[in-house]
């Protein structure tokens, strides 16, 4: 899975940059501070639209799920 982050003054290109597995189909990535957008995609062609990045937030293909508690 991949990360592609923009809005702030280091955004990555794109496809991203891989995600770290975490458990199950939940992947993680620590994207710059000053990030406000997001999309996650597979590299290969699917993807999400623009998430608005919000700080330790959980996503899915299809919206933020909130405060992600490990």
């Amino acid at each position: 899975m991949k990360v592609h982050y923009f809005g702030g003054s280091d955004p990555s290109s794109w496809p991203g940059m891989d995600m770290q597995k975490v458990d199950g189909n939940i992947w993680s990535y620590q994207v710059p501070a000053n990030t406000t957008g997001l999309v996650l995609n597979n590299g290969s062609g699917d993807q999400t639209g623009n998430f608005t990045c919000g700080a330790n937030h959980l996503y899915d293909h299809n919206s933020d799920k909130g405060v992600y508690n490990k």
